[in-house]
């Protein structure tokens, strides 16, 4: 057998120089066998050129931003497997028939069967041929109720409601991928990461119910009962400080009470138990030793916080009573304790705001 002929290529003058003519499916098919001293250039941008960007950046393989020759030789070679004729990409169409690709090549399969359902998805036969702006719209393309093989979960790709509660708590806490549909979706990191915080989740919920009286002293109550401590806490210690630096020096004591040139500030005013003024006074009045009353002789604008404290607070840890001594406020202080340790140690997490119950159930 005799050495097949050289292709022959037709050449043009341009620039000043000749340059190789691409014009037939024969030139692609020998294009490797084209000298690359015979090529205008080597490599260009995939920017800034009169050229379809996108089809640029899919011949941009390895995505460096510039195409190379082994990049447009491979992308050669890939038409003139997949089309029966390959000189059809000198036509300047905008569309390909189906009948146009090969069966005998198994991505030219592949691309059969995805115009086909392209065309079915737009509502038209297979006779028709597909066009590129067929391929444009991806809403239109991959509604967000049908499966796309993105990995990316929309609510509207199912109907259980317990699937799209999880969907939709997963999107709050963890943020949305966005679909090839467009709609937002989320994928299997954030579903991942998700059930991993609601687990901590449900596990530090289960150690409040399962913490006995150590961790809520006064069961449901605890909460809020902690509430109304913590709104006097620092004012009743202030108390205590004061009463203890008058057991300290008797002659604290009256430095440590408002003075009279406080209330006289005060009696040109208006009073009222909302007053700044009136809240920054001590809590009751300063003696070395002192027990906070529960009752009459309270600052007026620490009445109801204080009577609060008693009622939901003392009362139920102490039992009645009028006073409070500071080795009873220090009581009461470490019984909230365990409860304070179990709140620091909530999780840091969005998921931490989803109802309980909800996480429960997923």
């Amino acid at each position: 057998m005799g050495t097949p002929a050289a292709h022959h290529w037709n050449f043009f003058r341009s620039g000043g120089f000749d340059q190789v003519r691409i014009d037939s499916a024969d030139d692609l098919r020998n294009l490797r066998s084209l000298d690359q001293k015979l090529w205008a250039i080597l490599t260009c941008p995939i920017g800034g050129l009169e050229l379809d960007e996108r089809t640029l950046e899919l011949i941009d393989t390895d995505h460096e931003g510039r195409v190379r020759v082994p990049e447009i030789l491979a992308a050669v070679d890939w038409v003139c497997r997949v089309l029966k004729d390959p000189g059809i990409v000198f036509d300047g169409k905008d569309s390909v028939a189906i009948e146009a690709i090969s069966a005998d090549d198994p991505e030219g399969t592949l691309l059969i069967a995805t115009a086909r359902e392209v065309l079915a998805q737009l509502g038209r036969d297979a006779t028709q041929p597909l066009r590129v702006a067929d391929l444009q719209d991806r809403s239109t393309l991959f509604p967000p109720g049908q499966p796309n093989g993105d990995g990316i979960v929309p609510v509207a790709l199912t109907r259980d409601a317990m699937l799209v509660d999880a969907i939709e708590a997963i999107l709050r806490c963890k943020g949305a991928r966005t679909d090839r549909s467009g709609d937002p979706g989320i994928d299997q990191a954030a579903l991942e990461a998700f059930f991993d915080d609601a687990r901590a989740v449900c596990e530090w919920h289960d150690l409040a119910a399962t913490g006995g009286d150590s961790l809520r002293p006064l069961g449901e109550d605890t909460a809020s009962a902690m509430a109304s401590f913590d709104a006097v806490r620092a004012k009743v210690e202030d108390f205590f400080t004061r009463c203890s630096l008058a057991a300290f020096d008797p002659l604290a004591s009256t430095a440590l009470n408002p003075a009279t040139e406080a209330y006289s500030g005060l009696s040109p005013r208006t009073l009222s138990e909302a007053d700044d003024a009136v809240a920054a006074l001590p809590l009751a009045r300063i003696d070395a030793g002192a027990a906070l009353p529960l009752g009459a002789g309270l600052n007026p604008a620490w009445e109801a916080s204080v009577r609060a404290l008693r009622d939901k607070v003392v009362t139920p840890l102490l039992g009645e009573r009028e006073t409070l001594s500071a080795t009873e406020w220090r009581t009461l202080a470490s019984r909230f304790d365990a409860w304070r340790a179990w709140q620091g140690s909530k999780p840091a997490t969005p998921v931490a705001g989803e109802p309980v119950a909800l996480l429960h159930a997923f």
